[in-house]
């Protein structure tokens, strides 16, 4: 089931989801199909608004074994998840022996950023206790009122000032994102020079934003489901909310986000437009699993997720030559590895 993120972040990737969570016919055109062996492409605006040259400064760092460090990754964890019907916060439910939060948190970690950072909200208390927990050198960021995901980065900013470098944007309910596909986003957008990468998936997730590319397959747009025309509707690459972005340009951009939509919310997928009508560079890199951008927004979703993420381990293991009789009833409840460094 494809997990709708306007229900989970309101602009995440659409603004507004059909009732029913219908999907595209099959007839419909595709457009905006993107070459498989061109996962990653980078787009300027041959009508940008400014003809100044883009001005893109990644000054991050180099992780464990040599890896690209982003300057920082921030995990926005300040929904309320009303869906899932419960008195604990929706980030604090587990799955393999983490929370969803633990999740996020553990891959932001393979990533080795320079600063970890937390936006809660709803059960701040909660929440910040479980971070702090886990993630003791995060840092906490309090988002009062929930009004949207681009709010929420701009809280960010407005505590701990311009994060100058790579910043990835990612989310704490997406148990089945890995941190080599975070770690290939933040480094595939440093070596392009962007001001912006999006994660995107191919698929069928009704209520997630199209992306649309150029006859080239170079990156458009985000378009919102409920704004696509026919033929927009028919692509099959969707966003999936997660960003890299050039921070500096990102402090920029931030404050001029409106509330011009029906939500009256600051919506991030704004700031994709906005760096893009000032002629900076934006790129797109689509995942290689599709179930990777798949979130939690209630009990059944995140029965799924349990159960994709103990198959993957169990995968992991029988792969690695561990004999597992049933994987059916094969449950990992502790979130262990055959081999360190498997995700």
């Amino acid at each position: 089931m494809a997990t709708c993120p306007c229900a989970r972040y309101a602009g995440r990737s659409a603004i507004g989801c059909p009732a029913g969570g219908q999907g595209r016919s099959p007839g419909r055109q595709q457009s905006g199909v993107l070459p498989e062996e061109m996962r990653l492409l980078v787009s300027e605006n041959p009508n940008a608004r400014t003809s100044r040259p883009s001005q893109v400064s990644h000054a991050s760092g180099e992780g464990e074994n040599g890896a690209f460090a982003p300057a920082a990754v921030v995990i926005l964890a300040a929904g309320e998840g009303t869906r899932m019907k419960s008195r604990t916060p929706k980030v604090l439910h587990t799955l393999s022996g983490r929370s969803l939060l633990g999740h996020a948190i553990a891959v932001a970690g393979d990533l080795g950023p320079q600063r970890l950072v937390i936006v809660v909200g709803h059960a701040r208390e909660q929440v910040s206790a479980a971070a702090r927990a886990v993630a003791p050198e995060a840092a906490i960021v309090v988002q009062e009122q929930q009004l949207g995901t681009g709010h929420a980065v701009r809280m960010v900013i407005e505590s701990l000032g311009v994060l100058a470098g790579t910043v990835v944007v990612t989310y704490g309910d997406m148990p089945l994102l890995r941190g080599r596909t975070l770690a290939e986003l933040a480094s595939r957008h440093a070596q392009a020079g962007n001001a912006v990468t999006v994660l995107t998936a191919r698929g069928d997730f009704p209520g997630f934003g199209r992306i649309v590319r150029d006859a080239d397959g170079a990156f458009l747009r985000i378009v919102e489901e409920r704004d696509a025309t026919e033929a927009e509707l028919g692509i099959d690459e969707f966003n999936s909310g997660c960003y890299a972005f050039d921070g500096t340009l990102l402090a920029d951009a931030i404050k001029r986000v409106t509330t011009s939509n029906s939500q009256r919310e600051e919506y991030l997928t704004d700031v994709v437009e906005i760096l893009r009508g000032d002629g900076h560079p934006v790129g797109a890199l689509l995942a290689a699993d599709p179930a990777e951008i798949r979130g939690v927004n209630d009990r059944v979703q995140l029965a799924q997720a349990r159960r994709a993420l103990n198959d993957r381990i169990l995968t992991d293991w029988m792969l690695d030559g561990v004999t597992i009789v049933d994987p059916a009833s094969t449950w990992n409840p502790r979130h262990a590895h055959h081999r360190q460094g498997r995700r």
